[in-house]
């Protein structure tokens, strides 16, 4: 497998929390387009809210959007002596802006695991998403099984915005994987906490699309 040389996260990290501290980083507002039409003017109001969609489609500052989907191959170089029993496919895609009616998400990588171990990076394109705009990164339904990769998975994606200027609002995730993908991220550096704390530079904010339920993690 070819792809971006594969490096510790507590190393990434580290080296994040410099880049952080010698460069800070001002984002732009979410830009949410609202409706000021008044009533009696139906043909002017369909033509402003087409021409704001159009706008809004082509407004680079808009919120960005990564999505993670997993998919497993099962007995996977399935021998005897195999270390590779089954294998688990994390790819993922990109959009900015989300949602966008015009432009469908692009992939950017696949991520490759065996268990908790990743054994590869295939990526497929850069990450072209605008410096200084904020996003969310979204876990499709998986199995609570591959919590371990897909929290691994989101760390790198973390890792990969924050290098990029860009702020991660939250960490959206299905609510069967939620407490199993929070427990995960906490194996691998991160502590939970009930706010986010000013002496922490690196906060994740984890949310359950079930029932909204909120987690905040963070790397003291």
């Amino acid at each position: 497998m070819t792809g971006k040389t594969s490096y510790s996260l507590e190393i990434l990290m580290l080296v994040l929390l410099e880049l952080l501290a010698a460069a800070p980083v001002c984002f732009a507002q979410s830009n949410d387009p609202t409706n000021t039409s008044t009533s009696g003017q139906t043909g002017t109001q369909s033509s402003d809210q087409s021409e704001t969609a159009s706008e809004r489609d082509n407004d680079p500052w808009q919120d960005w959007r990564l999505t993670i989907t997993t998919k497993k191959i099962a007995h996977f170089l399935d021998y005897p002596s195999s270390a590779v029993g089954s294998l688990t496919v994390l790819s993922v895609q990109y959009e900015q802006p989300a949602n966008s009616r015009k432009k469908p998400p692009k992939p950017y990588e696949n991520l490759y695991y065996t268990g908790e171990r990743l054994l590869g990076c295939k990526l497929m394109d850069d990450l072209n998403i605008t410096p200084g705009t904020a996003g969310t990164i979204k876990v499709e339904q998986a199995n609570p099984e591959d919590s371990y990769a897909i929290a691994n998975a989101v760390l790198r994606l973390y890792l990969d915005v924050s290098l990029n200027r860009c702020m991660t609002k939250s960490v959206v995730v299905p609510g069967i994987l939620f407490a199993g993908v929070t427990g995960a991220i906490c194996k691998q550096g991160f502590h939970r906490a009930n706010v986010a704390s000013s002496s922490s530079r690196l906060s994740l904010r984890v949310v359950s699309d079930l029932d909204q339920s909120t987690q905040i993690l963070r790397m003291p």
